[in-house]
């Protein structure tokens, strides 16, 4: 049983969410473009982390985290859906019937229900992370996820489907169909599963990868994976939001919690707040952030403006972490109010 917080975990987890960020409100120039298509370890890795500490927690504590996690996008989900029908009312000048009409829980209640979103695509991780503890939970009853044979062919069984498969849905699904659709490969049986699966076998081999992997061997499975990562550009020329590559490098950022020694590095106390703390509030806030900044940008007129777009992801980082902050203090004084 894991008793003790590894520190490095929560470092990287801040790294991570900030870069869940700039995905979705990329910087400006060369450099969004490289973080798009060469930083998307950072959901696996969430993932990945879990299933680190799920492997040595009870099913009751997995279906604590599971409730508390419903309770927190069903809190989300309500806030979205205000502000999304505020926009469709008050800007797109649309009925409220229509807006009701058009949304998710009406029009593709089962999709919902499984791959989520209800307002904000962004969510589905909330939905593949809640699908996926219960995914474990299953397959611990079936006595299954304790061998590790079965762990590592569901996890390249999955990953295969997740890169291959995407592949070629690219490739035969027209845009439309396939944007629709995408969430087939965004989900707990495709994505989460596998992730989660990787961080639970890393967490049951600990100390032996810990007595086999220096750093400098974690570094070169990163240079590994960001090779292979050329390589596949090199031979497919296109995009996706999961390639092989990502796995390698994925693991390899999330191993380097057991190969630094050292018990301090650049900015440890605020990136480890970050993603101890406020990772998650940023995860749910910062779509919000990003809405919310290009609404005043459209109605001032100023969304054209070179000065904007290069402005606009790092206001957008600096206000979601702003929020969450003040969210994080909320709850803080309310639990201390409780104990007083």
């Amino acid at each position: 049983m894991k008793t003790s917080r590894n520190w490095k975990f929560d470092y990287i987890k801040g790294i991570a969410c900030l870069i869940v960020v700039c995905l979705h409100c990329p910087l400006y120039g060369p450099i969004g473009d490289g973080i798009i298509y060469a930083c998307r370890f950072s959901v696996p890795l969430f993932f990945m982390i879990t299933g680190y500490y799920c492997e040595s927690k009870s099913n009751e504590w997995i279906l604590r985290k599971t409730k508390e996690l419903i309770i927190k996008t069903l809190i989300a989900e309500a806030f979205y859906g205000v502000w999304k029908m505020f926009l469709a009312l008050a800007l797109d000048k649309k009925s409220l019937s229509e807006f009701i009409l058009n949304t998710a829980i009406v029009k593709k209640p089962l999709k919902l229900l499984f791959f989520g979103s209800m307002f904000n695509g962004v969510l589905w991780y909330l939905y593949a992370a809640i699908w996926a503890y219960l995914l474990i939970i299953l397959l611990r009853k079936a006595k299954l996820i304790y061998k590790d044979a079965v762990c590592y062919i569901l996890i390249i069984v999955t990953v295969c489907i997740l890169v291959i498969g995407r592949f070629v849905a690219q490739n035969l699904w027209d845009e439309a169909f396939m944007t629709e659709w995408a969430c087939l490969f965004c989900n707990a049986l495709i994505f989460g599963l596998p992730m989660l699966l990787t961080g639970m076998l890393f967490s049951r081999h600990e100390e032996a990868i810990k007595a086999s992997l220096s750093l400098k061997k974690n570094v070169l499975i990163l240079v590994a994976g960001l090779a292979v990562m050329g390589e596949e550009f090199f031979l497919s020329r296109q995009y996706m939001d999961f390639h092989f590559s990502t796995y390698i490098i994925s693991s390899a950022v999330f191993l380097f919690a057991f190969t630094y020694r050292k018990d301090s590095t650049l900015l440890k106390k605020q990136l480890t707040f970050v993603g101890q703390r406020l990772s998650l509030y940023i995860y749910l806030d910062h779509i919000f952030v990003n809405s919310l900044l290009f609404t005043i940008e459209r109605c001032t007129d100023i969304a054209d403006k070179l000065i904007v777009a290069i402005v606009h992801p790092f206001a957008v980082i600096a206000l979601s972490v702003f929020i969450a902050w003040a969210i994080d203090r909320i709850k803080y004084r309310a639990a201390k109010a409780k104990t007083v």
